[in-house]
C-alpha cells in the first residue's frame, strides 16, 4: 500500500513538474492568473469582497484579500457596492492570459509585481498590508515563491516514488504460485 501511494505522489508531483516548467517558459513573456471573488452584501448593510488570486509571472504568486465598506450613504458609492451589485452575491472565477505591460500606462498587458518593498529573502517574499479609513476595513496577504524553488520541492517529492519504481524494475519478486507450479514433462 506504501509503494502504491508512493507511486501515486510521484506521478502527481512529476505532472505539477511538467505544468510548473510551462508556467515557468509561460512567465518570460507573459502574466497567467486565476481568481476567485466572492463580492456580496452583509446582514448589517456593509458591501464586503474576499478574494484570492493565484499569478505566474517572475514568480508564483498567492494573494488573498477581503474588506468592507459601510452601508451605502446616499452620497459615496464605493467599488465595495458596485461589485455587490453586479455579482448579486454569487461568487465569480476568472483566468486572465497575457502579455507584460511596457509601461505603467499601457492599456494592453499587465505590470509584473513588483517585490522591492516586500519582505523576505531570495526566492520567497511577502507582504501583509491593512488600511482602515472612513468606515473602510481592508487587509491583503500577498507571498511569492520563485518556479526554481516549487520545482526543487517537487522534484523531492517525486524523488521517493521514483526510487521505489526503480527498485520494483531491477528485483522483480516472482509470486510464489508462479514458482510451485510443475513443469509440463514431454511425452516420448
Amino acid at each position: 500500500m506504501k509503494r502504491q501511494f508512493l507511486k501515486f505522489l510521484s506521478g502527481v508531483s512529476c505532472l505539477l513538474c511538467m505544468a510548473t516548467c510551462a508556467l515557468w517558459l509561460r512567465s518570460l513573456y507573459g502574466v497567467d492568473e486565476a481568481w476567485l471573488t466572492y463580492d456580496r452584501y452583509l446582514t448589517n448593510g456593509r458591501a464586503a469582497s474576499n478574494a484570492v488570486y493565484l499569478t505566474s509571472e517572475r514568480r508564483f504568486w498567492l494573494t488573498i484579500l477581503g474588506g468592507s465598506f459601510p452601508p451605502y450613504n446616499g452620497q459615496l458609492v464605493s467599488g465595495y457596492h458596485i461589485n455587490a451589485e453586479r455579482s448579486k452575491g454569487i461568487p465569480q472565477i476568472g483566468y486572465y492570459c497575457g502579455p507584460y505591460a511596457a509601461t505603467p500606462f499601457s492599456s494592453v498587458g499587465r505590470l509584473a509585481t513588483d517585490d522591492r518593498g516586500m519582505s523576505g529573502w531570495g526566492p520567497v517574499r511577502w507582504r501583509d498590508y491593512r488600511r482602515s479609513d472612513e468606515g473602510e476595513r481592508f487587509r491583503s496577504v500577498t507571498i511569492g515563491v520563485s518556479q526554481w524553488l516549487v520545482l526543487t520541492f517537487l522534484q523531492v517529492l517525486t524523488l521517493p516514488g521514483f526510487l521505489s519504481l526503480c527498485r520494483s524494475i531491477s528485483n522483480p519478486t516472482i509470486p510464489a504460485a508462479v514458482v510451485n507450479v510443475p513443469l509440463c514433462e514431454r511425452e516420448p
